[in-house]
């Protein structure tokens, strides 16, 4: 505990919406540029006690599963009048497929995109201080050691052009990569989330299979990351569709929605869900199958077994963390089938189809009308307990309840998530506290409704009205700063308009004696951290 924390989460460097100009992919990078750099720039200038911060990223700082890349040939180029002309903005950005030479090709064009935003980053490390950033469902890929070292090396560059004389391996040293969860015993927890969410949830393993046993045919896949793809691949048919917010809407929303759309749409996403429909439902088959050959069982074991025998531990001192876990939605067949509402579809044409022949059947009225009767009593049954039975798709839930096991087993007094991108602070039921960080995401509507200003000076694709738009709630983070008990901790959001934070104390429960049970969970959770980082700067 050598450092004092600086928390935040979901900056989603990167993001290109399906069919988005170019432009306001840049606008939207300058405006996390400005307000970053100037966090970053207080609190560097600013240390508590004399201890360095360590800023903690609770995923999704990068996101791998919006990123496009140039093309890389003339795909997408007309040649007029001896010009090379470009057919439109969109056409010359492409998504790589989510597998490693993908994702190395967005790492590179990220560190483009986001140049300002690295640069205070570099800045920021060069002073001293610490990054540690945990993974999310969209850049799971930091888990990868070959991304790791392009990060580091790239940020060891920049930081070489800002003090040539810097101690670069000192630097990169205190660049921390955090598979799954940063824990600090008593002090704070943070995840993500997105283990709890089985919509998001990339892989079943922890730690994953292709780390504990060196795999180089790495490809990400998940419910979300499928439905990502195409809604890239098809961006007229997904057009108006709030993807960040549908984990709220109920069958009835998507139905009334797609019924509201142009005939062409209708059509454009009816094809495009049809596509993904085979596809997901091919995955989910494909890993079902593998499990009863009992081939992906055996793996997850012996990924967890190598795990613990690496770190010089018990399995039974990581394992009660992984029970907590939601499976994914894409790895059984069935939860595949009612995420798609497959199942009531199928319901609903059966009981349409059974009523009819029961109508033109040559039967007397009353043995009609009692098969009618029971048939609308069966359809009423059946529909309401597929209903039931569906996956739950409301992350804020799930998450609360997985941070109040996760409390109980660590005996943690603060436990930190995001990915719901919605700021929430509750009382858990065991006098724990959980606090959900929100996202530091620009909105979309300030991108795209923010009038033609003069650019801001240094900022040349960023109107001026747009930094003083952005709400408070978009930029929350948490500061822990006292090593003794209770910490000393505060919810903190940015400031715009004079550049300073605004800061809200927070009562952490008081200390109590962690049992030796956590005792063990907490050294294995600090052994995961530290041997990920070792092999990261091997490899």
């Amino acid at each position: 505990m050598d450092s004092n924390l600086l928390i935040l989460s979901d900056l989603h460097l990167g993001e290109q919406e399906p069919g988005e100009d170019r432009g306001y992919v840049e606008q939207r990078a300058d405006i996390l540029a400005s307000q970053f750099g100037t966090f970053l720039e207080h609190y560097s200038q600013n240390r508590k006690d004399g201890l360095p911060w360590r800023l903690v990223i609770a995923g999704d700082m990068i996101d791998y599963m919006r990123i496009h890349v140039p093309y890389d040939n003339r795909e997408g180029w007309t040649d007029v009048a001896n010009h090379t002309t470009p057919r439109s903005d969109q056409a010359l950005w492409k998504l790589p497929e989510h597998d490693l030479a993908g994702t190395l090709a967005k790492t590179e064009q990220l560190f483009k995109l986001n140049r300002k935003t690295f640069h205070h980053l570099a800045r920021f490390l060069l002073a001293g201080h610490e990054l540690a950033l945990v993974t999310g469902n969209h850049d799971a890929e930091l888990d990868w050691p070959e991304v790791q070292s392009l990060i580091r090396e790239r940020l060891g560059e920049i930081a070489r052009r800002e003090k040539p004389h810097a101690d670069l391996k000192a630097l990169q040293d205190r660049i921390q990569f955090c598979p799954r969860f940063y824990y600090e015993p008593g002090r704070v927890y943070i995840e993500h989330g997105h283990f709890y969410d089985g919509y998001c949830k990339t892989e079943d393993e922890t730690p994953p299979i292709w780390v504990s046993q060196g795999l180089k045919d790495r490809r990400l896949n998940s419910f979300s990351h499928r439905l990502n793809y195409s809604q890239f691949s098809n961006p007229k048919a997904f057009d108006s569709l709030p993807l960040h917010n549908i984990d709220q809407w109920s069958a009835g929303d998507i139905l009334l929605w797609y019924l509201k759309r142009p005939f062409t749409q209708q059509f454009l996403l009816f094809r495009a869900f049809v596509t993904m429909v085979f596809q997901l439902v091919f995955m989910a088959w494909s890993r079902s199958f593998r499990e009863l050959l009992n081939k992906e069982g055996t793996d997850r074991e012996i990924a967890l077994q190598q795990w613990a025998q690496d770190h010089n531990l018990p399995v039974e001192a990581v394992e009660p963390l992984q029970k907590y876990v939601t499976p994914a939605i894409h790895t059984r067949l069935f939860d595949t089938i009612q995420a798609l509402y497959i199942d009531r579809m199928v319901l609903l044409a059966t009981t349409g189809m059974a009523m009819t022949v029961f109508l033109v059947a040559p039967w007397s009225p009353m043995y009609k009308a009692s098969l009618l009767t029971a048939t609308s009593f069966g359809f009423v049954a059946i529909f309401q307990y597929l209903s039931n039975r569906r996956p739950i798709s409301e992350t804020i839930p799930m998450l609360i309840n997985a941070a109040a096991k996760i409390s109980n087993y660590l005996n943690t007094p603060l436990v930190i998530m995001a990915h719901s991108h919605h700021y929430e602070q509750k009382q858990l039921e065991n006098g724990k506290l959980y606090v959900n960080l929100g996202s530091w995401v620009v909105p979309h509507e300030l991108i795209h409704t923010a009038p033609e200003h003069r650019p801001l000076e240094g900022l040349p694709n960023t109107p001026h009205v747009a930094l003083n738009a952005v709400p408070d709630f978009q930029t929350r983070y948490m500061v822990i700063t006292s090593h003794k008990h209770p910490h000393q901790c505060s919810v903190g959001s940015w400031s715009y308009l004079d550049g300073s934070p605004v800061l809200e104390p927070v009562n952490l429960p008081s200390n109590e004696t962690l049992t030796q049970r956590s005792e063990t969970t907490c050294k294995a959770s600090l052994a995961l951290a530290k041997q990920a980082h070792s092999n990261s700067l091997v490899s």
